[in-house]
């Protein structure tokens, strides 16, 4: 158990059965999870706090980690900390509302690509999707964990499709969210895609949007993936994009945790290690650039979801990954029906590597409008 600036935070390995046509595994994998709640000195445990809180699960995007998180978290938790429901929507300095938060290294990145590498050794670990993510959380949510929790699902990038897939595992009815918070959502109306002009390449025709999934699926497999030390990372990363814009605190926890010394025996045998991402680039583009699955995602989040759980969407203003035509097919597409939409200035689609303490204040606007922060009473939803 450690701490976080008056959080608890305990690391927990889960076991999932992975068992979908879509990666070809039938054994189990773990997957490592981190889960932080205030502080046992923060409140008495008789008040009954740590049982009426809410519960924040936050999904990573491709390519990142859970530690990533930790800046944002930190600053919900400042944010929310020492305060009680006091009537509707305000609060006094008394008692925490937030009850847990956990973060998810998905099979595939951070610490759990680690412990599964015994798994992929002998597979593709880039076989593994944003609906299998979605399936691992779904049976996450239904284990003892959680029961009697108030759970909202927290999605960047990626991690947005793995919770709206993640609902596709409940009866609509019985969906055990009270909201979904969905930052850079990356997916797309079909109207809009297929109404979005194409190209004709050497690889046959292309819509506007897979062909700039495209491109940014050779960019990734083209990064550099080795260096000679975490200090020579450090010195290339914080020089160049999109690295160059995080916050210093993700960047450092990107460098503490995103990466591992090679395991190659050539490697090791010439004396010469090396320092790579714990997610490979194949799996990073694999992951970054499912259209498909962002296409599904985008129609079972307008006709399934929203009509059942309020659902709040934050976008960054700068158009670096996502465009804003994209963007635009989404808050079109679901218009009258998002409990709530944020455009946050001067960051693009990594807003959580980017301004973790702006996105931490809206985040905690969207649980306080919804008065989810407030005791159960008060908690009705949006």
């Amino acid at each position: 158990m450690t701490s976080l600036n008056g959080l608890e935070c305990e690391t927990v390995v889960l076991q999932y059965n992975l068992s979908t046509a879509s990666a070809g595994l039938g054994d189990v994998l773990r997957v490592e999870a981190k889960r932080y709640r205030p502080s046992a000195n923060a409140f008495t445990s008789s008040s009954g706090w740590r049982d009426v809180g809410v519960t924040l699960l936050l999904m990573h995007g491709a390519g990142s980690h859970k530690e990533q998180w930790e800046p944002t978290i930190q600053r919900i938790h400042e944010a929310t900390a020492g305060r009680k429901a006091h009537g509707h929507g305000s609060f006094s300095q008394d008692q925490s509302t937030i009850r847990e938060i956990w973060t998810f290294d998905w099979p595939n990145h951070g610490n759990s690509s680690v412990l599964n590498e015994d798994h992929f050794s002998s597979r593709l670990p880039s076989k593994i999707t944003v609906r299998d993510i979605g399936h691992f959380l779904a049976t996450f949510v239904k284990s003892r964990h959680f029961q009697g929790h108030r759970i909202i699902p927290v999605g960047h990038s990626a991690g947005t499709c793995a919770a709206i897939f993640s609902v596709s595992h409940f009866p609509p009815s019985h969906v055990p969210y009270e909201s979904l918070i969905l930052i850079e959502l990356p997916c797309i109306t079909d109207d809009v895609y297929r109404s979005s002009k194409s190209t004709v390449s050497d690889s046959g025709f292309q819509y506007e949007y897979d062909r700039r999934a495209d491109i940014l699926r050779r960019r990734i497999e083209g990064g550099r993936s080795r260096w000679s030390s975490k200090s020579a990372v450090f010195e290339w990363t914080s020089k160049r994009l999109p690295w160059s814009r995080w916050d210093s605190q993700v960047l450092d926890l990107y460098l503490e945790y995103g990466f591992r010394e090679s395991s190659s025996t050539e490697e090791a045998a010439a004396g010469r290690p090396s320092v790579t991402p714990k997610c490979t680039r194949v799996t990073e583009a694999a992951s970054q650039t499912d259209t498909v699955a962002y296409r599904e995602a985008a129609n079972m989040l307008l006709n399934q979801i929203m009509p059942h759980v309020p659902v709040h969407l934050i976008f960054g203003r700068d158009e670096d990954i996502v465009p804003k035509w994209v963007q635009d097919s989404m808050i079109d597409g679901g218009a009258g029906l998002w409990a709530s939409v944020h455009g946050m200035d001067g960051v693009g689609h990594l807003v959580v590597q980017e301004d973790p303490r702006g996105l931490a204040q809206l985040i905690v606007k969207d649980l306080k409008e919804g008065l989810l922060l407030s005791m159960p009473q008060y908690g009705a939803r949006l």
